[in-house]
């Protein structure tokens, strides 16, 4: 009972960014899975810091291939310049159009 509590101790001190480290993980290979969705929000609490940019990346894409243009221009708005030059790329191959 101990090491139980120990172990869930440890685990929910975890920093945000090693939790979402994880959520980008288990988020791509929901993307490689065709699980679009489930990879969008598994990434719902890891959109600011330092991470962001790879979450806008996973969302966006997951968007384009769900068709979803509000949802990939969304990340779109919020990616540097080499994110959104591979968003637009992922979403012409789905014929979705982005600035």
């Amino acid at each position: 009972m101990l090491l139980f509590s120990l172990v869930a101790l440890s685990t929910s001190v975890a920093t945000a960014d090693e939790s979402c480290e994880s959520a980008i993980e288990r988020s791509q290979d929901s993307f490689v899975a065709g699980r679009y969705h489930e990879a969008i929000a598994l990434l719902r609490n890891c959109r600011e810091g330092a991470i962001a940019p790879k979450s806008y990346r996973l969302i966006g894409a997951a968007s384009c291939f769900l068709r979803d243009r509000e949802g990939a221009l969304d990340a779109y708005e919020r990616l540097d310049l080499h994110g959104r030059r591979f968003l637009r790329y992922v979403c012409a191959r789905h014929q979705i159009a982005l600035p």
